[in-house]
């Protein structure tokens, strides 16, 4: 199936919208920690202006209210209206006031040129995109301002590379036309993400916009859950991969389950199931 860059973004910007409830059981509490690494590597000051980009449903926003402390704000986008409407739910239960969730575009906002101290962004930028974010960062940025993201590629997860091989074989031959679509969407941004703008081409457009004192370091953060279980159940619970599911028949469901078990095994121990997962933080300052 031919598609453009576009078209898969779109696409997959409306699987992200599903996957709401699924994000925030299985996937916050492992961005949670992502999240404070960030902040840390930010270094944002009390009283900063902050901006957080693909907030989701706000886990490094809420880090950043607390690290800008009630003298400072922090504004939150994000593409997903659903993602959004938790973030806000969540906010007015238990987090801080000086947050505001706004639904935008990285690659263009309202903004006025020069509002913010601190640009923030955990796993949440797109890159297929990457050199009109970066041009709409910079301008948003004061002098002196720094932005500081992370990002993962899956290639560099085996647990979660081991799914894809074991579910290649196991999936439909023939495919709803929504599903191939799904797959083809994905596969574009996948290959996107791991190829085409890797850390190196990254700086490389974060120097055009005009950033300087750029910097990266790769963390390995070691993810332990109860059982291998756990963690397929938290693969499958995103939408793109419950639709696989659905159009398989039982019984090639249950082989699916049953060589999924028999090939993570290698990543269980103590009768827990853990596995490394590295994630890039690179940190930019506008001169």
């Amino acid at each position: 199936m031919v598609m453009s860059l576009e078209r898969a973004d779109e696409i997959v910007q409306r699987l992200w919208d599903e996957d709401v409830k699924s994000w925030q059981v299985h996937w916050v509490p492992i961005f949670s920690r992502f999240a404070r690494d960030l902040l840390a590597f930010a270094e944002i000051a009390d009283g900063a202006v902050v901006l957080d980009v693909g907030t989701g449903t706000g886990t490094a926003a809420l880090e950043a209210a607390k690290s800008a402390t009630r003298h400072g704000f922090v504004f939150a986008i994000d593409r997903s209206l659903p993602m959004l409407s938790a973030a806000k739910s969540d906010c007015l239960k238990n987090g801080p006031r000086n947050i505001r969730f706004v639904y935008m575009d990285a690659r263009s906002m309202q903004f006025p040129n020069g509002l913010f101290d601190n640009i923030i962004s955990n796993c949440g930028i797109s890159f297929q995109a990457f050199n009109k974010t970066a041009v709409e960062l910079f301008r948003v940025l004061t002098r002196g301002g720094s932005l500081a993201y992370n990002n993962w590629h899956l290639r560099d997860i085996p647990a979660h590379r081991a799914v894809g091989e074991i579910l290649q074989r196991h999936r439909s031959t023939k495919p709803s036309a929504r599903l191939r679509a799904q797959r083809t969407a994905l596969a574009i941004l996948e290959r996107y993400g791991n190829w085409d703008m890797n850390s190196e081409k990254q700086a490389e457009e974060l120097k055009r916009a005009g950033f300087g004192a750029i910097r990266m370091r790769r963390k390995n953060y070691r993810i332990s859950l109860g059982s291998v279980d756990d963690f397929i159940r938290m693969r499958f619970s995103r939408a793109t991969l419950r639709q696989e599911l659905q159009e398989l028949p039982k019984s090639k469901r249950t082989e699916l389950y049953n060589d999924l078990r028999e090939g993570l095994k290698q990543f269980t121990g103590n009768k827990r199931f853990a596995f490394d997962w590295k994630i890039t933080f690179v940190r930019a300052v506008k001169p």
